[in-house]
């Protein structure tokens, strides 16, 4: 097929050139439908889950084979799983595909001793990038006063927001945690919205 007659005219049907690659060659049997559907890989197992329903959903760990077994440990709320593994060279900051870090998601559970075990492992409080919310506005949008005292203490920001750009003092105040909120006021967070 010469150059001009590729050029106009319905999308052929038969296999593409090499420049195409490989994985378009069934696409084009089919015309442009085809063609939008060979955008994404076809499916080759079941759906995904749920976030934190098990490991297909989670990012390969960046740096040791047990970081998302980690992930997975700290989202079941599984102290005694998470403490093996810290033991056994899982990094305490590896993130899952929504940001989260395993301090993140157990602060969000409530679970004071597998947070106490990734403080003492090394786990940073601030400055984790693309999470929806710090570990201490995880906390405080479950209402778990006894983490929140705990991440206050060892020296969170009360006044950091996530890419919800909610501040813990707000979520609190929203949720009707009082006593959450009376913890945050005492720690210094502002009354202020974010910004002014």
């Amino acid at each position: 097929m010469a150059a001009s007659e590729r050029r106009a005219g319905p999308i052929p049907t038969r296999a593409p050139t090499r420049a195409l690659g490989a994985a378009l060659a069934g696409a084009f049997a089919f015309g442009t439908a085809g063609l939008a559907a060979a955008a994404a890989p076809a499916p080759t197992h079941a759906p995904a889950p749920a976030p934190h329903e098990g490991l297909p959903w989670l990012q390969p760990p960046a740096s040791h084979p047990l970081d998302a077994e980690l992930l997975q440990a700290a989202a079941a709320q599984q102290p005694q799983r998470l403490r093996e593994l810290l033991r056994a060279g899982a990094h305490p900051d590896p993130r899952d595909h929504d940001g989260h870090t395993p301090l993140v998601l157990a602060a969000g559970h409530g679970d004071l001793d597998s947070v106490r075990q990734l403080l003492a492992a090394g786990a940073r409080i601030e400055g984790l990038g693309r999470g929806i919310r710090t570990p201490l506005g995880a906390a405080v949008a479950g209402g778990h006063l006894p983490v929140v005292r705990l991440l206050i203490e060892r020296g969170a920001d009360v006044n950091a927001t996530g890419l919800d750009r909610q501040p813990p003092l707000l979520t609190a105040i929203r949720l009707q945690q009082q006593a959450v909120a009376t913890a945050l006021l005492r720690a210094g967070a502002s009354t202020s919205p974010p910004g002014r």
